[in-house]
């Protein structure tokens, strides 16, 4: 990661799609940053019960995973 993305028209190209279940897009959100590692940490703050993918037009830069109820217990 690093580089920032590029912005469109003076805007932020970076968004935030959140998936169904069926894996389809239900929404979108933009974010703006200047650097992928600021984009990621707003699209974290972001997490409900969905799978979210950001984007910086045609190039993912994460794809994030909502908590499973097994994945903050001990084991």
């Amino acid at each position: 990661m690093g580089q920032s993305g590029v912005e469109t028209n003076g805007g932020p190209s970076y968004r935030l799609y959140q998936l169904g279940e069926d894996g389809h897009i239900k929404a979108f959100s933009i974010i703006a940053a200047k650097t992928d590692e600021e984009a990621i940490q707003q699209a974290q703050a972001l997490i409900d019960g969905d799978t979210r993918e950001l984007w910086d037009r045609d190039r993912l830069i994460v794809r994030l995973e909502p908590a499973r109820p097994n994945d903050t217990e001990p084991e």
